[in-house]
């Protein structure tokens, strides 16, 4: 199931602001001239738009780099951080830009993974501060044929498949300053309809119909 939320409350730093019942309409820019703006990447690892850049990668230091100066970052939940593709240029000049971290763990039959997005917020002239923490993606993969007529019922699809992904944007109709994002997210299973919660070797041999992804 698709669900979009405004993150109105998440900048407390951008200013104060009400949430509104009205459903937000995601898009790249906004009606107060804040920009969502894709990252170039750079040779040497460092993503950048215009006169600044992220980097951060295996063995770097995550930093931020403007104006000549560079400001070290310290996310304190994030071990092995990737720059967010894209960031928020705001119209005061400041950027909104992020580290995703993702963790990784393997087990018997299986693996799965978590994405978590930092956004830090740099107003012209100062030092980047965190602002919010966001789920940003995931997934996990469970062995589900252990004999061949394991194999044969399920179609050759031997593993329960769970997704979960995260997309932000603007919100066009905002028009008071500060950005208001929206998230969206989507989560969905494969073969069909699973559960984590059920032996999906229960539920009888898989159909072709069944061969398709199924949005939570």
């Amino acid at each position: 199931r698709a669900m979009i939320a405004c993150l109105a409350a998440l900048l407390a730093a951008c200013g104060a602001r009400e949430t509104s019942s009205t459903a937000p309409s995601p898009a790249a820019a906004d009606a107060a001239g804040n920009r969502l703006v894709s990252l170039a990447a750079q040779a040497d690892g460092r993503r950048c738009h215009d006169d600044w850049c992220v980097n951060a990668g295996a063995d770097i230091a995550p930093s931020f780099e403007r104006d000549g100066a560079t400001h070290l970052l310290a996310p304190a939940q994030q071990a092995m951080p990737a720059p967010w593709d894209n960031a928020i240029v705001q119209a005061d000049g400041a950027v909104l830009f992020g580290l995703v971290d993702t963790r990784t763990v393997m087990y018997s039959g299986g693996g799965a993974s978590a994405s978590a997005l930092t956004l830090y917020r740099a107003a012209p002239g100062q030092a980047p501060v965190e602002v919010g923490l966001l789920p940003f993606g995931g997934e996990a993969e469970i062995r589900a044929c252990f004999s061949d007529a394991d194999v044969a019922a399920r179609l050759q699809a031997c593993a329960d498949q769970y997704d979960f992904m995260a997309e932000i944007s603007l919100d066009a109709a905002n028009a008071d300053g500060a950005p208001r994002l929206v998230l969206q997210t989507q989560a969905q299973t494969f073969p069909g309809r699973r559960s984590r919660s059920e032996d999906s070797l229960a539920q009888g041999p898989l159909s072709e119909a069944d061969l398709t992804h199924w949005n939570d």
